[in-house]
């Protein structure tokens, strides 16, 4: 009936029809958007870069990082399937009951078999396997297609972490071959797993170097299918050539273990989560390889002359924590850096030769970090100072494995942060022991061996003070910081959550809730 009005009174009502109908559709709007939320669907893909190459994807062979990436997404851990984990009183015989029906990818029955054969062939010296030290001693038995036992040499109330991070292979892929010759074996390229992804494929270039893994859901998998239908894996010569595809969009994440010294790199449209780590970086002094090292004033003096915040600030563009003690979780900030206190120390050090030579791996941020060291100690007289370096591998052959150093700038990595025995009990002096500075000391040992027999929290966590404030009052090692773990990803990316990982494969343990597609619903 427009035509009837006169143009004014037309005008005027079709200005309120639309704003009528404006204003309908903002408060249609508004009540989506009120009763209504986003979710993750089944859908899309994404890319990860990594710098290095596969070289046996199978999780008890290899400390390859390349390797321990794709073997987190193909491989489940111990935990994943079972349905209870009973210790006896003495935490000395654990029992794992396992889910039933499970399979492998191939459609082989996953049984209690796979698991005691996981931990015959970790144990066996012929595999040379990176988890061995972990499962010395231990006893796996099959009691029933589903039950399994774990019997200690001693009682472990840490067990239960260890038993967690246990990845198991198929005895029906592996059993037939000798250990030696696990590691010539096709399947460690193209490997049957249990995880919630499988190899759809990968590229290789003419020269052997691989480009490319390609990964897609395993149906087979018992826990929750991901999200994301296509997870690629890609690989890169160097840092640089990584950096550079994720600014060029080729990969959508990577990460990065120790900061750069500009700090965390940035890029567009573009997250950084900084994921904490329990590991630590730490001078340890070899008293036995230099006299001057066994004065305790002289090994203060060492510690207290370091200006931690600027190694953090200059070597890791701020991305970082001091540290002042072996026990991470009950860190307490080091005092402000004060030269003049160390040059009190040095004074009551009873030490003629101030010469020591600090080694370090062929890492740039830590090569850094010594000379910083260097600059610091010579300021306060101790002097000279000499570096010497070697690449990351016949680092840890020749220097670190035959205590072959006077003072070693080194990172650890806690498996459990609360068990501090790997690191500073007496029997841990050689290799494969991680007791770098050879600390003795009997109250230690002591209170060291209780943390593992004992399940009461409140009572570890006693122990654990008492236990870092004698190494700290001993002064064996210098401590110096603990840095997270950098994992860069595109906004598009939603799911990661993690409060703490132990290596950076860590960061896939909740790949199943990463999502990059996702819509909305009414709730």
């Amino acid at each position: 009936m427009l035509h009837a009005l006169y143009p004014r009174e037309r005008t005027l009502a079709i200005a309120a029809t639309a704003v009528f109908l404006l204003a309908g559709v903002a408060r249609t709007a508004l009540a989506i958007q009120t009763h209504s939320a986003w979710i993750p669907v089944a859908a899309g893909s994404y890319r990860e870069g990594v710098v290095g190459q596969p070289i046996a994807l199978n999780p008890i062979l290899s400390a390859n990082p390349a390797d321990q990436d794709l073997s987190m997404l193909i491989y489940s851990r111990l935990t994943d399937f079972t349905t209870t984990i009973e210790a006896d009183a003495e935490s000395h015989t654990y029992t794992v009951k396992l889910a039933e029906d499970l399979t492998w990818e191939d459609g082989a029955p996953l049984t209690s078999d796979d698991v005691a054969f996981t931990v015959k062939m970790i144990q066996d010296p012929d595999v040379h396997s990176p988890l061995a030290a972990s499962w010395r001693g231990v006893v796996a038995e099959r009691v029933s297609e589903l039950q399994v036992t774990f019997t200690l040499p001693s009682p472990f109330s840490f067990f239960h972490e260890t038993l967690a991070r246990l990845p198991v292979i198929p005895s029906h892929i592996f059993g037939t071959i000798p250990p030696a010759n696990l590691y010539l074996s096709s399947y460690n390229l193209e490997p049957v797993g249990s995880g919630p992804y499988r190899v759809a494929g990968y590229d290789k270039r003419r020269d052997g170097f691989i480009t490319e893994y390609h990964l897609i859901p395993n149906e087979r998998h018992r826990g929750a299918p991901p999200f994301i239908q296509d997870f690629y894996f890609r690989f890169f010569p160097d840092g640089n050539a990584l950096q550079d595809a994720f600014r060029l969009r080729r990969v959508d994440g990577f990460g990065l273990s120790l900061p750069p010294s500009s700090g965390a790199p940035t890029f567009a449209a573009s997250v950084t989560e900084r994921i904490p780590m329990p590991r630590s970086y730490t001078i340890f002094m070899n008293q036995t390889a230099k006299p001057s090292l066994k004065d305790r004033n002289f090994r203060r003096a060492l510690s207290e002359s370091i200006d931690r915040d600027r190694i953090i600030r200059d070597a890791f563009g701020d991305e970082g924590t001091p540290t002042a003690s072996p026990w991470l979780a009950g860190n307490e900030a080091p005092p402000p850096y004060d030269p003049a206190v160390a040059r009190e120390a040095l004074a009551a050090a009873k030490v003629d030769d101030k010469g020591l030579t600090l080694a370090v791996p062929q890492i740039p941020a830590l090569q850094k970090t010594a000379e910083l060291i260097k600059n610091d100690w010579n300021a306060v007289g101790i002097a000279p100072v000499n570096i010497v370096t070697a690449p990351p591998n016949d680092f840890a052959d020749t220097v670190v494995r035959g205590r072959n150093y006077e003072l070693l700038l080194f990172g650890n990595t806690l498996e459990n942060p609360d068990d501090l025995f790997p690191f500073w009990h007496s029997a841990e002096r050689l290799a494969p022991g991680l007791n770098l500075s050879l600390y003795q000391n009997a109250e230690v040992d002591r209170l060291l061996e209780m943390n593992r027999q004992t399940g009461d929290a409140e009572k570890r966590a006693k122990n654990l003070e008492r236990i870092a404030a004698q190494i700290s009052e001993d002064h064996p090692a210098a401590f110096l910081f603990s840095l997270p773990y950098l994992y860069i990803h595109r906004d598009t990316l939603e799911g990661l959550k993690l409060p703490m990982i132990v290596t950076p494969a860590d960061r896939f343990q909740n790949i199943a809730e990463w999502n990059v597609a996702r819509v909305r619903v009414l709730q």
